[in-house]
């Protein structure tokens, strides 16, 4: 397998930059520059991606449609591209890092990926030991802890979240939701659940605590209502 380069040398992209703009030249001379037309071309799929970004971008800066584009036209705003969007990010001369195209307009992006695609990506932040999800939408919360803890059954923890309620001789009312997720010191999580319920016609909120195991297991390890 072809291992990722530290960074993209500049040379490598302006070369295939100015690859992509001799055929769009060409095609400009044959007829009209029309997204169907560039989609017919023998262009690889990144190709055409950044073809189809370098031609919206020349229209602009040319105040024209993409149909009337000229061969120098395309050329000038490859030069453009080349200069303004790639070399003047990449501060230290040596390449496009990680960190420099993640700071990358999209058409500059796609012309990175033209070569072997995008750098290493630089490493996620660690996630947090308290993961707080109370201020997001339920659906939002409960995507956000899958991603952090994708062995786990969270709609069967919500779905107990609920029975302990019943359990306790309420019927549940509303959203029950994921509010938090904790890491513990021997490798668990626990994960926070809210809820409300109607006992003899008063409104309680309910927490409960289910312990989440690196098999993804949860546990109801507490619970209460006020």
């Amino acid at each position: 397998m072809k291992q990722p380069m530290a960074t993209i040398p500049r040379k490598s992209v302006h070369r295939a930059i100015d690859q992509v703009t001799t055929q769009l030249s060409k095609l400009a001379k044959t007829g009209p520059l029309t997204p169907g037309a560039v989609a017919r071309t023998n262009l690889s799929e990144p190709q055409k991606a950044f073809a189809t970004a370098l031609v919206k971008l020349a229209a602009r800066r040319n105040e024209t449609t993409v149909s009337d584009l000229s061969p120098a036209e395309l050329r000038a705003t490859a030069t453009y591209a080349k200069k303004t969007l790639l070399d003047a990010r990449d501060t230290d001369a040596n390449g496009f890092s990680a960190r420099e195209v993640a700071g990358l307009s999209k058409t500059a992006k796609l012309a990175v990926a033209l070569v072997g695609g995008s750098p290493p990506v630089a490493p996620a932040p660690p996630e947090p030991t308290e993961l707080d999800v109370s201020n997001m939408t339920p659906a939002a919360a409960l995507a956000r802890v899958a991603q952090r803890l994708p062995k786990a059954d969270l709609k069967a923890i919500i779905a107990d979240t609920i029975e302990a309620m019943e359990q306790r001789d309420g019927t549940p009312i509303g959203t029950t939701r994921i509010s938090s997720v904790e890491r513990q010191r021997n490798g668990t999580e626990h994960v926070t659940t809210s809820g409300t319920f109607d006992f003899e016609g008063t409104e309680f909120s309910f927490y409960a605590v289910f312990e989440v195991d690196t098999s993804g297991a949860h546990t109801l390890v507490d619970s209460g209502a006020d």
